[in-house]
């Protein structure tokens, strides 16, 4: 495949480019883009990562434990 001298060029112009091009839309244009999003919904930062959940350390265990005794007894048959 042969091109011309300028089409060549304009290829390796746009390779040399391509790293600006991309951290121009990765850190200006899609900060703007979400801002636009989120400023539609009800999305909070603040209280996003308040989890409700609880770790019962006994109650991890006595599960485990009964899982284990149940295959054990599984294997016994």
């Amino acid at each position: 495949m042969h091109l011309k001298w300028k089409t060549k060029e304009i290829l390796i112009g746009y390779l040399f480019a391509s790293p600006i091009i991309l951290t121009i839309i990765v850190f200006t244009i899609y900060p703007i883009l979400a801002a636009f999003y989120y400023s539609f919904t009800d999305y909070n930062p603040l209280n996003a990562r308040n989890l409700e959940v609880t770790f019962n350390p006994q109650e991890s265990l006595e599960f485990h434990l009964g899982f284990f005794k149940m295959k054990l007894n599984q294997l016994m048959k």
